[in-house]
């Protein structure tokens, strides 16, 4: 039975991985409560995802056979690290009771099951949220979530990106009123407090990227900390001088992971009139990948 189990567990994790396309779409009516499953990354999925890979998917994903074999070695690399860690340390990081006991398995040499490296792999999550709209100005949020620290502890990067249609489908000059971005840090699984990220800059007036420090070590192993999760938070308006009014508004939102830590995560847009965002610095994987339309009725992810 647990034969059985195991590959739909993996395929279940590797869906989750994949980056989100972008739709045509429309403003149509959305229901305020209608959403769909959360963009899901886990990093041992990952792995599992670029390592079966044919040479044309890798292509696609912008990867080589020899960034293929880096991130492997990376995780490897992270991964016994990560075990060697104490107890109090690994308790410090959000890992339960049974998922350090994982880790002590390991650092003693035994092999893990694909369940197990899953189980102690950081899972991230990403979410669009509507807060206010109005026919001028809008505002909403990109934010993203761990379930645990992930293993690659470097400098990592959140965006997002909007643009602003009227009834007629034509898009208009919605640019950015103020911007917050704000990361919580945990130890274990208990909030401890929260910073403001700092923006990148010289970026286009409807798009934002902010950095996010994943580790802050502590005094004591017990008091590390790490950077669970954060947000984006935009209030955008009409330009002067517009005088149609907003009817949707096209927003999607990254996280950009760090895993080989070579440099700071770099933005590319798809195109101007794009929604499509994503780092394209080496060794930076696109993760927990949103996209939604909102409107006067609510947010409906695409």
């Amino acid at each position: 039975m647990k034969k059985q189990l195991l590959p739909m567990l993996l395929l279940v994790m590797l869906l989750g991985t994949m980056v989100v396309p972008a739709y045509a779409v429309d403003g149509g009516t959305i229901n305020a409560n209608m959403t769909n499953k959360p963009e899901i990354y886990n990093e041992y999925a990952q792995i599992l995802e670029i390592r079966d890979a044919t040479p044309d998917k890798l292509q696609k994903m912008g990867l080589t056979e020899q960034d293929v074999n880096a991130f492997e070695q990376n995780f490897k690399d992270s991964l016994l690290t990560r075990a060697l860690q104490s107890e109090e340390r690994l308790e410090a990081l959000g890992y339960s009771s049974e998922e350090i006991a994982i880790f002590q398995k390991y650092a003693e040499g035994a092999e893990l099951t694909s369940v197990e490296l899953l189980a102690i792999s950081g899972t991230c999550t990403g979410e669009i949220s509507r807060h206010t709209f109005t026919d001028r100005t809008v505002s909403f949020s990109y934010s993203w979530t761990w379930d645990k620290c992930p293993l690659t502890t470097t400098t990592d990067a959140a965006a997002t990106r909007w643009i602003g249609y009227d009834v007629n489908g034509y898009s208009i000059g919605l640019t950015r009123a103020n911007r917050v971005a704000r990361i919580y840090y945990y130890k274990g699984q208990t909030y401890d407090h929260s910073t403001y990220a700092t923006f990148q800059e010289k970026l286009d007036a409807n798009t934002e990227s902010a950095l996010i420090p994943v580790y802050k070590v502590g005094a004591v192993p017990a008091d590390d900390m790490y950077a669970k999760s954060g947000s984006i938070m935009i209030t955008a308006s009409l330009e002067s001088g517009v005088t149609n009014s907003i009817y949707y508004v096209q927003v999607a939102g990254i996280y950009g992971h760090n895993e080989l830590g070579i440099s700071t995560p770099s933005l590319s847009i798809s195109a101007p009139m794009a929604v499509s965002i994503s780092y394209t610095t080496i060794g930076v994987n696109n993760i927990a990948g949103r996209q939604a339309i909102i409107n006067a009725s609510g947010c409906r992810y695409v």
